[in-house]
């Protein structure tokens, strides 16, 4: 969140753009995944700027450029990062330790709904060396805000380490919110992701058992997952726990609710990841290595999403609504009234007819080339089949001339559809190796792609915004 991110957001007004999408912000847990995190509430600490903290004095700067750090420009070495950052995370919070009591307890006090429980968890994550939460021993099998505290603040190390947590998500919070009014001054919204499902190591199961269908002993009854389809013949098996409805419905959607707030105080936009589990989801046996023994169960439905529109006023929603889409989950999208995603890849699977054309797309939509989840365009066309990349030529226009991937992108960028993203990947027209994940799959490139200086050229800029402007977008 440091001055690249502010560098971007320049190069996006000069691009002539309006909107900055980006994945999931919480700290991820198994295989780096944003979709598999320790907290739905809190912010990555991976992502706090150590330049602004020597800036104020909490470190040293000479040390800070001398340290070795991961020369790979086109991907992120994780644990090299991890282990580098908590080196100076861990400084900062020395230099900073006892002069911010005051302004930590009332940041504290602020979000007590879900930092108080992700702090205790990530002291015991430590204390146990990242053994999962079904695991530890007692005091720290359940969560209980009175006692679980009363423990941890009876020993200086634990307490300590309590607090460092708490300076790590305040500055986050206040990072994040400088980067937030800089868009905003600048006219850029960001539009958040909010995963439907959260890990089952994780704070949120930790310290609220009830609400997800958990067993007496930890492990979950039953996980998330999706059936076969012509891109997985076993399915996915996701393994996160499912949720009890039944108790959230009890308990008015309060959990959902404060998470959606949590999630809207940081984004105005929020795209919500698998809207199809809302009308019904895949529960697959836990366990299970192959979804094909799970079964279809009903979802919260609009009751659901109606406590959170009522709740959440301000903020505007565009509903993941790929996969297996059918009549109730198209009526469920219809009566929320959200926008729903079209996928331009995904138009020419040779299935007609096939909403995924830009013809059949409704005005309040968000047209996508590919998604996080789904090759950059020039891998796309690599791979396609004969009689598929003909039709796709067809459909488009697409020239040599012009170049494939850039017709790609005014195909897009000329549908109906209200909004139009497309990853920077093929903005860069960069292929396989800069695809961003493979679902269903724990890969060493899975999330590591970065962009690294010199690629935000000018012409690029140039190019952007001609053509934003030309379609009228």
């Amino acid at each position: 969140m440091g001055r690249e991110a502010f560098r971007f957001l320049d190069f996006l007004v000069s691009a002539g753009q309006r909107c900055w999408q980006i994945l999931p912000l919480e700290p991820p847990g198994l295989g780096d995944s944003p979709y598999q995190t320790y907290s739905a509430f809190a912010g990555n600490p991976l992502y706090i700027d150590l330049d602004f903290l020597a800036d104020a004095g909490l470190l040293d700067r000479r040390r800070l450029q001398s340290y070795a750090w991961s020369q790979s420009e086109d991907q992120v070495r994780y644990a090299q990062v991890r282990a580098g950052r908590n080196i100076f995370l861990r400084e900062a919070w020395t230099a900073a330790r006892g002069t911010l009591e005051t302004e930590l307890e009332h940041f504290r006090v602020e979000n007590r709904n879900w930092l108080d429980s992700y702090a205790c968890f990530m002291v015991f994550r430590s204390r146990f060396a990242g053994l999962q939460w079904m695991h530890w021993p007692a005091p720290a099998e359940r969560f209980s805000p009175e006692d679980t505290l009363s423990y941890i603040f009876s020993k200086p190390d634990l307490r300590d380490e309590f607090f460092y947590q708490v300076f790590l998500q305040k500055l986050f919070c206040d990072q994040w919110t400088a980067l937030a009014q800089k868009a905003r001054e600048k006219g850029i919204t960001f539009i958040g992701d909010l995963p439907i499902y959260v890990s089952l190591d994780s704070a949120d199961v930790w310290a609220h058992p009830e609400l997800f269908r958990i067993n007496a002993d930890g492990t979950p009854a039953a996980v998330s997952g999706v059936p076969p389809d012509s891109f997985s013949e076993n399915g996915q098996v996701w393994n996160n726990p499912l949720y009890n409805w039944q108790e959230m419905k009890r308990q008015g959607y309060s959990w959902w609710i404060a998470r959606v707030r949590a999630a809207g105080r940081r984004c105005p936009v929020l795209r919500f990841d698998h809207f199809r589990g809302l009308s019904s989801f895949w529960s697959v046996p836990y366990g299970e290595d192959s979804a094909r023994n799970g079964h279809w169960e009903p979802g919260p439905g609009l009751a659901f999403l109606s406590s959170l529109s009522e709740a959440c006023p301000h903020l505007s929603f565009i509903a993941e609504d790929l996969g297996y889409e059918d009549a109730a989950t198209r009526a469920l999208l219809q009566a929320c009234g959200w926008p729903g995603m079209k996928i331009l890849e995904f138009g020419f699977t040779g299935e007609r007819p096939n909403d995924h054309l830009p013809h059949r797309y409704p005005a309040e939509c968000v047209c996508y080339p590919g998604t996080h989840d789904n090759p950059p365009i020039k891998q796309w066309l690599e791979e396609m089949s004969p009689e598929r990349f003909h039709f796709a030529k067809d459909y488009m226009g697409l020239s040599t001339e012009e170049g494939f991937i850039r017709g790609v992108l005014r195909t897009g960028l000329s549908s109906p559809a209200r909004l139009f993203i497309a990853q920077m990947q093929d903005w860069l027209e960069l292929g396989k190796e800069a695809r961003i994940n493979v679902p269903g799959t724990v890969g060493e490139r899975n999330w590591t792609w970065r962009l690294h200086p010199g690629q935000l050229t000018e012409d690029l800029q140039h190019r952007m915004a001609y053509l934003t402007s030309l379609f009228g977008r």
